[in-house]
């Protein structure tokens, strides 16, 4: 009997923990279509939305957003990065050697030290070993 009860509690845990997770989905998709019915038109805003639901619903300290388009990646949101990441970035907009890779191959790109990659690599800016490292 015990044990039927600890699993029912385990369960409703479980169905709790999906029906957050599911209204957290819904509300951030919430937002993003008000913000396409209140700009018209414009991409950024939309990007911006988007970016920042994802950030907040993977519990995430940052992010970025890369459009691929005509077989290129571009940077068109930039979302809580700390500041010398993203003036780096905005200096520098070329996309990092490491997303293509991702892009690509579909794999996980392990990096050790991110310093040593391009375009952080050839960078005239102080670049940390990993953005995690910045304060935010």
């Amino acid at each position: 009997m015990a044990q039927e009860i600890i699993i029912d509690l385990e369960r409703v845990a479980k169905a709790e923990r999906e029906l957050s997770e599911a209204l957290e989905r819904q509300a951030a998709t919430d937002e993003v279509l008000r913000v396409i019915a209140s700009s018209p038109g414009e991409l950024e805003p939309v990007f911006q939305a988007m970016l920042a639901s994802a950030i907040r619903i993977c519990e995430a300290k940052f992010g970025t957003l890369l459009l691929f388009e005509e077989d290129q990646l571009r940077l068109v949101a930039m979302h809580g990065a700390a500041g010398e990441f993203e003036e780096l970035r905005r200096r520098d907009p070329t996309v990092p050697i490491y997303v293509r890779r991702l892009v690509e191959t579909r794999q996980i790109v392990h990096l050790a030290n991110i310093a040593e990659e391009e375009p952080y690599a050839s960078s005239p800016l102080e670049t940390p070993k990993s953005p995690l490292q910045m304060k935010y």
